[in-house]
Order: C-alpha cells, then sequence, then structure tokens
C-alpha cells in the first residue's frame, strides 16, 4: 500500500497533535527563538532503516531553515551506534519535532528489522 502527498499529511499532523509538538514549554523559555542547532540520529541496535523519508517531510514542513547534511536511504541495513540522519535549523523546531520523528523512525524501522529477519529465516528454508 503507498500513501499519496495528503494521507502523509494527515498522518504527520495528526502524530505531532498527539505528542503535542507545539508546546514544548522548556524549549520556549531555555532556548533562544533564532537558536540554531544540530541534530543526529542514531541507531541503537542493527536496524533496516525505514522512514526517513516521511522524517524529512515533517522536518521540511515544520522546522525553520531546516539544512539536510547526510541522509542513508530507507532499506540499507545500518549498524549499531552509526549515524543515519544529520540536520539542521531552528533549535525549538528541531526539538519540538523530534519525539514524533523518533518515534516513527523506531516503529517503521522495527518493523522493517523484524520484517528482514523473518526473510532471512522463510528464504533459508524449503518454504515456497
Amino acid at each position: 500500500m503507498k500513501l499519496n502527498k495528503k494521507e502523509i499529511s494527515d498522518y504527520v499532523q495528526n502524530f505531532l497533535k498527539e505528542d503535542k509538538s507545539n508546546k514544548d514549554i522548556t524549549s520556549k523559555y531555555f532556548i533562544d527563538k533564532k537558536q540554531k542547532a544540530r541534530a543526529s540520529f542514531l541507531t541503537e541496535e542493527n536496524i533496516v532503516l525505514a522512514g526517513n523519508n516521511i522524517v524529512l517531510y515533517i522536518f521540511q514542513k515544520y522546522c525553520k531553515n531546516f539544512k539536510l547534511i547526510s541522509k542513508l536511504e530507507d532499506g540499507k541495513i545500518i549498524k549499531k551506534n552509526k549515524k543515519f540522519l544529520v540536520l539542521e535549523g531552528n533549535a525549538r523546531n528541531i526539538l519540538s519535532i523530534e519525539r514524533t520523528a523518533l518515534n516513527l523512525l523506531q516503529h517503521l524501522s522495527g518493523i522493517s528489522t523484524l520484517t528482514s529477519k523473518f526473510f532471512k529465516k522463510i528464504n533459508s528454508s524449503k518454504t515456497i
């Protein structure tokens, strides 16, 4: 199943609303509204990456002066403790979005990683 841009946009808005990303009180009080930041996303275990493009869409739409520094493609096997996404932008925006982004990446990469493990098991058997 492939989602169209409207469906992705609707899901993203719901995810951000659920995470209350626009109510990041800590960032509003302690981080200057013009402060820039660099965010590096790292793996905590070996994974098959999924969701990077959706996360980039979120940052492009909701992060002021967003700049992509580096990115690995979805479907790649990423080793533990490796960077797979680095970006720069407004610090408040990055901090307000990062929880939603991480939740999506963890969920989608978890599914792709588990699917890969099942595929390897089935592929090595005589199952047709």
